[in-house]
């Protein structure tokens, strides 16, 4: 479960409001992550061990991942035949939700479950979509 979308693909990348520096290193990507997910936590979130973690590791986590969606993966979405399951928000003030959903639409065999209101990532919306979509479907 990744709000992360395929930052390679041009389309995607139209609609992204953040600076994509192909080239940039994994420093760069990680002071991106900060301004993105952790410049404006509540002290709600900051009681969340996730956030904390992460931002104990200066991003690491989140920082690698935009990393990777900015560089050619050496294969495009649509080769990948096998079913993939996504939830994203129309309310999610991190990642656009045209980006998610043309990330969606690249590949052959997806469903997107798209919600009105959930918050961009919480232990609890990712326990509602392993249980509600996934468990559905295995």
């Amino acid at each position: 479960m990744s709000g992360i979308p395929a930052l390679y693909d041009e389309k995607v990348q139209a609609h992204w409001p953040f600076d994509i520096q192909e080239d940039a290193d994994l420093a760069e990507m990680q002071q991106l992550a900060h301004q993105i997910f952790f410049s404006s936590l509540t002290e709600e979130d900051l009681k969340n061990d996730a956030v904390l973690d992460s931002m104990k590791h200066d991003c690491f986590g989140i920082g690698l991942d935009l990393r990777i969606r900015c560089v050619d993966w050496g294969f495009k979405m649509e080769d990948i035949k096998n079913n993939v399951y996504m939830r994203h928000s129309r309310a999610d003030n991190s990642v656009p939700f045209i980006t998610a959903q043309i990330t969606s639409e690249l590949l052959p065999n997806y469903q997107l479950d798209i919600r009105a209101n959930d918050t961009h990532f919480s232990q609890e919306v990712m326990n509602d979509f392993v249980k509600t979509i996934m468990a559905a479907h295995y």
